[in-house]
């Protein structure tokens, strides 16, 4: 194996690490890992730059733990982030640890965290580690399946009962987790029908509510304006526009009084923190009176 073919044979390697390569440029690479020779210094070194980046990704990208509802905003997210990026680095070594196994790269004293270079020893305990890692990875996988398919359960039963001002945040909320679902069961190779059944039974319900209410609202007959006021109308407009008060759509606003009356209501609370009774038989209350005014 000559030294040109040496820095595309990390490249590659480094490159699959991460992201992955295709079949032509891996079979490549194969074939040049398995015509390293014993003397070919630069090529082993190529492999051994190689396996440390392997080794780091492996270490540096654990499998994370399943998840249980409640989740907390952003949690199924990061853990699906998180459990692909794990398992992509898994994959990608458990394709490479056995072709660079095909290569003698001797055996060295001391660790490569004391410094002692890759070899063959080495090679062995990562790929024991990755196959530990894959099988972790399964079953983290199928317990965060098991437990989102009991939650499809449920929440399919309780979308047909949305309705109201808080039916597009439940409907929306649900569609976060059947895609969670989805993600999930794809993660695990799967065809994932559960999952886009649901989706699909969350869209239904969402075009059933909404032509519901378009139906309401072209039969409902607005009172008659009681006045035209355009400081009033602009005012009701900004109101109804503030995400944070979620009124989502609206139409036509109409004044149902002439004018803004203004009314006054005053709250009174008395705590006793004192009592004082004199020898004549009086008694003298002390302590702090609030008022509320309401305007």
């Amino acid at each position: 194996m000559s030294h040109k073919y040496t820095r595309p044979l990390l490249m590659g390697v480094l490159a699959l690490s991460i992201s992955g390569v295709a079949q032509s440029q891996t079979s490549q690479n194969e074939a040049q890992i398995m015509t390293v020779q014993a003397d070919d210094t630069q090529a082993k070194a190529d492999i051994r730059a190689a396996l440390a980046k392997i080794d780091r990704g492996l270490q540096s990208r654990p499998v994370p733990r399943p998840i249980y509802p409640p989740f907390e905003d952003g949690q199924i997210e990061k853990w699906i982030e998180d459990a692909a990026l794990a398992r992509k680095t898994i994959l990608a070594s458990q394709d490479y640890l056995p072709k660079f196994a095909k290569v003698d790269l001797g055996s060295n004293p001391g660790t490569v965290s004391q410094g002692a270079p890759y070899d063959n020893s080495d090679v062995q305990r990562m790929q024991r580690y990755a196959a530990s890692q894959r099988a972790k990875s399964d079953k983290s996988y199928a317990d965060m399946s098991k437990a989102m398919s009991d939650g499809l359960n449920g929440y399919q039963n309780e979308m047909q009962y949305y309705k109201g001002p808080t039916a597009e945040e439940n409907f929306a909320r649900l569609r976060a987790y059947g895609k969670a679902a989805l993600a999930i069961e794809e993660g695990l190779g799967r065809d994932a029908a559960k999952p886009k059944a649901f989706l699909k039974s969350l869209a239904g319900y969402e075009s059933k509510l909404a032509d519901a209410n378009a139906a309401t609202l072209e039969n409902f007959k607005l009172p008659k304006a009681q006045s035209k006021d355009r400081k009033r109308l602009k005012a009701g407009k900004a109101i109804l526009e503030t995400k944070k008060y979620g009124f989502g759509d609206y139409g036509p606003i109409v004044l149902t009084t002439k004018e803004i009356v203004e009314r006054e209501r005053k709250d009174k609370e008395i705590e006793v923190e004192d009592v004082d009774v004199s020898l004549s038989g009086d008694v003298t209350w002390s302590g702090t009176e609030t008022v509320w005014t309401y305007k």
